[in-house]
């Protein structure tokens, strides 16, 4: 599995991950802390394009109704609805894919699909 990810705002501030399958878990996590470092400096757009390439990354090794993709399309949806009412929608739309796969997963009424 070869894996292009950004790392920083610049073009060229790119590394090539090579890795099995097993080891995806590992890059998904480097993706999430790059996305945590945007984010603490304010550069929601910079987060959630990594996050964006992270849910791709994460789709392709768990599945698309995974728990793992629910939470990262929370993650986004949370970072969206902080960037301004042009994209509420955009927001709404992810936690609403969020919601349906926690329900699936988990089950209707949970206490984990309701957070």
């Amino acid at each position: 599995l070869s894996i292009i990810a950004d790392q920083g705002s610049a073009a060229t501030d790119r590394e090539i991950y090579c890795c099995s399958t097993d080891e995806g878990d590992c890059v998904v996590s480097k993706m999430k802390k790059t996305a945590a470092s945007h984010l603490s400096e304010g550069n929601l757009k910079d987060a959630l394009h990594t996050l964006n390439k992270c849910l791709a990354l994460q789709q392709k090794l768990n599945g698309k109704e995974s728990v793992e993709v629910a939470d990262t399309f929370n993650m986004m949806g949370t970072i969206m609805a902080n960037m301004g009412a042009e994209y509420n929608y955009r927001a709404m739309t992810a936690f609403e894919q969020a919601l349906k796969i926690y329900q699936q997963q988990i089950g209707f009424g949970s206490e984990e699909s309701a957070a």
